[in-house]
């Protein structure tokens, strides 16, 4: 749980032309007027701006795995053996309805205080002191003790689920001994799920006042000794056991030195390599709004590839293992509403176009997210607004508790959306809309194609045209809409509410209109939808 705004130190920059020239965004123009007006469909409540669009058919891109979509949780949820449970049968159908080859991961801040009680010899680890006051402090100050019962749970919930795990291991006040003792214990129960495990959470801020898990003169070749420490002695328990690192809060440069030195040392036992990305916070800032947050994805991608293209180069893939819309648990009124959806349906889908091989949203139960950060939730001290399920952190995908349920958040539709991409090779797409904050993402599999549009002005809605391959006669879409940008609560994908209780199925699809290999639609404000071609 980033305790910082991202800072990324890695600039990106190129020239890079437009796809869509003057002649082609005239002529596709002309076809989609008359197209709309025949058809009768344009987007005219309110303001309508016209715009084309041009997808890069033959550029080559990234494939989206089939585990790219994942969620990630405070390690602590375990001190509850019901949550990740089959029993839990709500949360296990939430999980299967976004995928069903998806990704918990489990590391957070209170990771670095966690400790598993393997059997009744297993003692507790010894916190570290810290000198910092506590109203400044934003780790906790006390031990989490999970029971064993709570990874046999965890199995079982892997294995109702179809997911695969990343687990985080305390590397903040926990010993090699008793990391490796753990490591023991957590492979014979879920070896089949495990995709590979993680040391600490957000190491490059270890020295740093608000954490103090390490003295301020710690840096990252000390990091590194430690932590290739822990994974040989992890070795010697568990001899087939993989990892992922550094998972890193914001120091890209902690990325590029760990890959070649980490992956030496470590051989084929470092299989990926993962960060995290908050692109905003604290929610008691009064800067931190959602027109702020809607402008953090115009950097995002360039930064991101730069990491991507870091990993490749060494054979490995970039997983973005934590994160969300604002640090700190969230901001009420932007991280819980239909924004979130729209900020985090477009962040996903640049990540896949840029290669990144997944990414884990981050959230949880409040009462976790809270002790997670010292007993400090600052969203509770600004949300002015009721409606905000209480059961749940600001920014989670899913909210609820084991005694009263679950239900999928806005965050949660979009990230259904982008799920539909599964398989594609993601294709770049230019937007020509007058300067609007409207963007589009594409992909391919079979032939067939899938367009996700959103538009993210408050007023403006557009009316789009793009061109299609030949091949391509038929094509329907799926809205997401929402009552309002700030709306919590009736969140509509295709007219149909994701719920736990039944298998989502769209109640209300589109047919495009289509004329001379030229596709029109009208996107509404503040809203997204998905075409499908074939």
């Amino acid at each position: 749980m980033a305790n910082k705004e991202e800072r990324d130190p890695i600039t990106h920059s190129k020239d890079t032309k437009s796809l869509l020239d003057r002649r082609t965004f005239i002529t596709t123009m002309a076809g989609a007027t008359l197209l709309l007006t025949a058809c009768g469909r344009s987007a005219s409540k309110g303001n309508s701006t016209r715009g084309a669009m041009e997808i890069d058919f033959d550029g080559k891109g990234p494939i989206m795995p089939d585990n790219f979509m994942g969620f990630s949780y405070e390690l602590a949820q375990l001190m509850d053996p019901d949550f990740f449970s089959p029993q839990n049968t709500e949360l296990v159908a939430l999980f299967k309805q976004l995928s069903p080859n998806g990704v918990l991961r489990l590391g957070g801040n209170s990771s670095e205080s966690c400790w598993l009680k393997v059997d009744e010899n297993t003692t507790a680890p010894t916190m570290r002191s810290v000198d910092t006051e506590d109203d400044a402090h934003w780790m906790p100050r006390e031990l989490f003790m999970l029971p064993a019962s709570s990874i046999v749970s965890l199995a079982g919930f892997l294995q109702a689920t179809g997911w695969s795990l990343i687990y985080g291991f305390n590397f903040g006040n926990s010993t090699k001994e008793q990391l490796a003792h753990e490591a023991a214990f957590i492979y014979g129960h879920v070896k089949d799920h495990l995709l590979y495990f993680q040391i600490g959470n957000e190491p490059d801020f270890y020295p740093e006042p608000n954490n103090r898990t390490r003295p301020e003169t710690w840096g990252f070749d000390e990091y590194l000794e430690e932590w290739v420490n822990c994974a040989e002695e992890i070795v010697k328990k568990v001899p087939s056991a993989v990892f992922g690192g550094p998972d890193v809060g914001a120091s890209s440069d902690w990325i590029e030195r760990f890959i070649p030195t980490a992956s030496a040392r470590l051989k084929e036992r470092l299989i990926a390599v993962s960060g995290h990305y908050y692109p905003m916070g604290p929610p008691d800032d009064p800067t931190v709004t959602t027109q702020r947050l809607f402008l953090t994805n115009k950097k995002v991608g360039a930064s991101t590839k730069v990491i991507v293209d870091m990993a490749s180069e060494h054979n490995f893939g970039y997983r973005m293992t934590e994160g969300n819309s604002c640090y700190r648990g969230g901001k009420p009124g932007t991280s819980d509403t239909m924004a979130s959806a729209l900020w985090g349906g477009e962040y996903l889908a640049i990540l896949a176009t840029e290669g990144c091989v997944g990414v884990n949203l981050h959230g949880g139960s409040r009462n976790i997210l809270k002790a997670a950060l010292n007993n400090h939730l600052p969203g509770e001290n600004v949300a002015t607004a009721a409606g905000s399920d209480s059961k749940g952190s600001f920014y989670t995908p899913i909210a609820g508790e084991t005694d009263f349920g679950f239900v999928a958040r806005p965050l949660f539709h979009a990230m259904f959306m982008v799920q539909q991409f599964v398989g594609c090779e993601m294709k770049r797409v230019v937007v020509d809309c007058e300067g609007l904050d409207v963007t589009a993402f594409a992909g391919v599999e079979n032939n067939q194609w899938k367009v996700i549009i959103f538009n993210k002005e408050i007023d403006d809605a557009v009316d789009l045209a793009f061109k299609v391959p030949a091949h391509v006669t038929s094509g329907t879409l799926w809205r997401l809409t929402a009552p309002a940008l700030d709306a919590r609560k009736e969140i509509l994908l295709a007219g149909s509410e994701i719920t736990p209780n039944a298998p989502w199925t769209p109640q209300k699809t589109e047919e495009c209109a289509l004329s001379n290999a030229i596709c029109s639609v009208s996107v509404p404000a503040t809203s997204a939808l998905i075409v499908f071609l074939k």
